[in-house]
């Protein structure tokens, strides 16, 4: 069917690509910047701290780069090291060093802000917009380092002493990236006030959403690991953020009237771009030079799923497929999506389902699966796999990539009310997954349900939380906080039912490229080579930061 363009395509990007501001240059810890502009022809007007604030969108990456190969749920071709356990700490680390760059900047525009001549409400916006942005960026250095260096002052060339500093302890910065969010909402806009060219700036609800993503992570992390922190506290303030983000009536689940049952797929596609659902997005505009952000357009890009992913989808009765009726096992290449969540077939290609390939660009006559040897698991993805209006044209693809939606509010006010109160009731459940499920074509997640099924309420949370989020490249950090990823990531990666008169059928001797469990499911990665340690819950600093500094320690096991 063809799908209109969507009016605002050309907005907030088309300014983005006007100014890099950056100052002095050094070479020890790569924390300083590396060119600069004459103070006395800048920051002198708003229009140029707004400016300097379009330049921080482009740094807008889904969570981790949306994926989850880097964990159970997803597989790309070949073994994972960080999923596996096998990574080798390097010199050098893209995350650190392109977020302390950015950082650069934002400390540099907040300093000037404060010399500014004019009256201050003239670039409150501005203002606002870099410390949301320092607090995304810092948090994005702890969910991966733990303690970092902190800086809230740009620095002063090689000699500033700060270019020595020890890290800063995690609870120490999440209290300062909630200070800086708490100080932006008020001065951001709300959604519904933006147009023109402001469509798909930070708002209030962006600020709120991110605090309750990193007050929810934070208190986790220090519940299950035994770190410092206030658990209470901090749950209490991710819930008190999400409940604001809901709350503010300006956010809404995407419904995709033309087939209800694929709003969940279309909320990421072109329907979705500008949703009520979606809060904040790396906006994608491929026809503006620099801001075309590519994605595989078909042939399992972003990687297969697995078993363990595919299995965690509910019967329509509400059930997991171990405990419910409905569910119609694997005789047959498609009976496992029979009775099943829409998510199941919106995230997967089901058997039969017409797709692009390479040597088949309109995809009018490939149908999935050509050859199971095209796919490891037998799972092929078909959420975020582009399908564009004017034909298959490799890179050109028009969906916004999401960094805060809606739908991962409610997830985190649902698990953050049961944290905190060992409990959720079912207006609760109602208020938040239960959306979700309805919008899945799942019945709804009660107490009732939950005991009278031997079922575990928090784990029924958390099994939502992966499936609606999968592919979004929450899984690792998930499993990293709740403590559990030594246990998960160290399974059998296992694919489709081989042996099951279907497969085997279709594809004789697809038996023999991969070996099967016990069961006949397809093991991609035998659990023996899968070595996911104590340490490996924090990545290695780079080794030449380390190595630079006297006061820079690693990350205990590096």
């Amino acid at each position: 069917m063809k799908r209109s363009k969507n009016k605002n395509m050309k907005r907030l990007c088309t300014v983005m690509t006007l100014l890099l501001v950056i100052s002095s240059c050094n070479q020890d810890l790569d924390l300083s910047p590396r060119t600069s502009l004459s103070d006395a022809v800048f920051w002198n007007s708003p229009n140029d701290f707004k400016l300097a604030a379009n330049r921080y969108y482009t740094t807008l990456l889904p969570q981790h780069g949306a994926s989850d190969a880097n964990a159970d749920i997803t597989y790309e071709n070949a073994q994972n090291v960080v999923s596996a356990g096998t990574l080798i700490p390097s010199e050098n680390d893209n995350v650190w060093t392109d977020t302390y760059r950015e950082l650069r900047q934002i400390n540099t525009m907040l300093a000037k802000a404060d010399e500014y001549a004019g009256d201050a409400s003239e670039i409150a916006t501005s203002v606002a917009e870099g410390k949301f942005f320092r607090a995304y960026a810092y948090f994005n250095l702890v969910v991966r380092f733990g303690d970092v260096p902190y800086y809230d002052r740009p620095l002063e060339g090689a000699t500033d002493e700060g270019l020595n500093a020890p890290r800063t302890p995690r609870e120490t910065i999440i209290a300062n990236i909630i200070i800086d969010l708490d100080e932006a909402a008020p001065d951001l806009p709300v959604q519904s006030s933006l147009e023109g060219i402001d469509i798909g700036r930070v708002t209030q609800g962006a600020a709120w959403a991110l605090k309750a993503r990193v007050t929810l992570f934070e208190a986790t992390w220090a519940k299950y690991h035994g770190t410092a922190g206030s658990v209470d506290n901090l749950l209490d303030q991710s819930i008190a953020a999400a409940q604001a983000v809901v709350g503010s009536g300006e956010y809404d689940l995407f419904i995709y009237d033309p087939a209800p049952e694929e709003s969940y797929l279309q909320s990421y596609m072109l329907p979705g771009n500008d949703s009520r659902e979606q809060i904040l997005a790396r906006r994608h505009h491929p026809e503006i030079a620099g801001h075309a952000w590519s994605n595989w357009l078909c042939c399992g890009g972003l990687g297969d799923g697995t078993k363990k992913l595919a299995d965690m989808y509910a019967c329509t009765d509400g059930l997991p497929i171990d405990v419910s009726p409905l569910f119609q096992g694997y005789g047959t290449m498609t009976s496992e999506y029979e009775n099943r969540d829409w998510r199941m077939t919106n995230t997967f290609a089901i058997p039969g389902l017409n797709q692009v390939y390479r040597e088949n660009r309109d995809g009018a006559d490939a149908v999935f699966p050509r050859l199971i040897s095209d796919e490891e698991t037998g799972y092929r993805v078909r959420k975020l796999v582009g399908v564009d209006e004017e034909g298959f044209v490799w890179g050109r693809n028009s969906e916004f990539k999401h960094v805060l939606r809606y739908s991962e509010v409610l997830l985190n006010l649902a698990e953050a009310l049961f944290e905190r109160n060992g409990a959720i009731s079912d207006g609760e459940l109602d208020a938040t997954v239960n959306r979700l499920r309805a919008r899945g074509g799942v019945a709804p997640l009660t107490n009732a349900l939950v005991g009278a099924n031997g079922l575990n309420m928090l784990a029924e949370i958390r099994r939502e939380r992966t499936i609606e989020l999968a592919y979004d490249g929450f899984r690792l950090s998930d499993l990293r906080r709740w403590k559990t990823a030594v246990a998960e990531l160290n399974e059998h990666i296992r694919g489709v039912n081989i042996g099951n008169g279907s497969w085997d059928v279709q594809f004789p001797g697809v038996s023999t490229q991969f070996p099967t469990d016990a069961e006949g499911f397809r093991i991609v990665e035998d659990a023996s080579i899968r070595q996911f340690a104590e340490r490996n819950y924090l990545f290695p600093l780079p080794t030449q930061q380390v190595q630079l500094s006297s006061n820079l320690k690693q990350n205990p096991g590096w």
